[in-house]
């Protein structure tokens, strides 16, 4: 598991590279590269599901393991899904620029951060579907409060004047 969880970090570090250069570049080949750095963001996102299937779910006991490390991850995976399928057909890598190195950071600490599980053993499936809607609220709030400071950063610089 720790293999799987380098390879999805350095996956998530290289996009973040490449669509930062992409980003930045001045070139026309930007397209066929912002692409490679949106494919290797899809594969770090693979890993980062397999971990999160193999350290969220309990499968001798069939239960989820709810810690708040778990839980983090699932909402910046799901907000980082989000935002990589979005950016294929969009421009809006910025946000993505952001949540990469978080999802990052959240592989990091769950792997790598010991803790006990928390078993949540509902045997409701409302119950069950009211806790992946919330993953996903939560998820949906993240990527508007990175937007929210995106759009404060851009309307900074035009009313300041300097654009960049």
């Amino acid at each position: 598991m720790p293999v799987i969880a380098v390879l999805t970090i350095l996956a998530y570090i290289a996009a973040t590279t490449i669509l930062l250069r992409c980003k930045l570049a001045t070139t026309d080949d930007s397209p066929s590269a912002q692409r490679n750095g949106l494919m290797l963001a899809s594969a770090g996102l693979l890993g980062h599901g397999w971990l999160l299937i193999s350290n969220g779910y309990i499968a001798d006991q069939g239960v989820l393991n709810l810690t708040v490390l778990n839980a983090l991850s699932a909402v910046f995976w799901t907000a980082s899904v989000i935002a990589v399928v979005s950016s294929f057909k969009n421009r809006v890598e910025t946000i993505t620029l952001g949540l990469l190195p978080i999802s990052a950071i959240a592989v990091l600490l769950v792997v790598f951060v010991p803790q006990a599980d928390v078993p949540v053993s509902t045997k409701d499936s409302a119950l069950d579907a009211h806790i992946l809607i919330s993953l996903i609220a939560y998820a949906m709030l993240t990527l508007a409060a990175i937007q929210g400071l995106l759009l404060f950063r851009i309307h900074q610089s035009l009313h300041n004047r300097t654009p960049d």
